[in-house]
């Protein structure tokens, strides 16, 4: 049986509703490609020191979450004390698809959706949320980045609130937001392998191959 995420209509832990039909028989090609980008990820990943990695994305995560607190209207979902470099949120006012537009604008990848984590999501009370990955490649001056442009559209949103032309203008608040729910993968500024391995190589040592 296969299925994929475009298959159903909502998901929880009482039931779960398919999409209308066609929809609900049609659960795409196998992302073979995908399987074949993975190997090659892992092994590029091993050519690190997965300590030196793990410790490195630990500290990009709390420095993520201390800068996250500083902006205005922004919610870290969740708050084990032991979690990898991915951080849920969402931001006051627009929905999360919206704010996954503008960062992408702004060259700054996210993922926005229900993250086929619907239960989990309803445990919050969310539909949806918006969510940043970090890993070796990533800096803390993207981390900043990141914030500026939220800190930009929290701004933006208030011009607009008050009726002023400008760069909100073409940011969709509200309940269409969430008709883009599940939408298209994002394409990172930073995602071949040479940037990504230079990156990480200016605080990880590669091992010797």
């Amino acid at each position: 049986m296969l299925g994929g995420g475009n298959m159903i209509e909502s998901v929880s832990f009482e039931r779960t509703t398919c999409a209308a039909m066609p929809h609900m028989v049609e659960a795409g090609t196998g992302n073979v490609s995908g399987v074949v980008g993975l190997l090659a990820a892992i092994d590029w990943l091993r050519g690190f020191d997965q300590q030196a990695v793990a410790a490195y994305e630990q500290a990009l995560k709390s420095y993520a979450r201390t800068a996250m607190a500083s902006v205005p209207g922004v919610e870290v979902i969740g708050s084990a004390a032991e979690r990898i470099a991915v951080l849920t949120f969402t931001l006051a006012g627009p929905d999360p698809a919206p704010v996954a537009d503008w960062l992408d604008r702004d060259g700054i990848a996210v993922r926005a959706g229900h993250h086929c984590a619907q239960p989990a999501l309803a445990h919050y009370g969310l539909e949806s949320a918006a969510r940043a990955s970090l890993a070796l490649y990533n800096t803390s001056g993207e981390v900043d980045q990141l914030m500026a442009s939220l800190r930009r559209l929290q701004e933006a949103g208030s011009r607009r609130r008050r009726g002023l032309a400008g760069r909100a203008a073409a940011v969709r608040f509200g309940a269409r937001g969430r008709q883009r729910v599940g939408r298209r993968l994002r394409v990172l500024r930073w995602n071949t392998i040479r940037p990504m391995t230079a990156k990480a190589a200016a605080h990880i040592k590669p091992k010797p191959r």
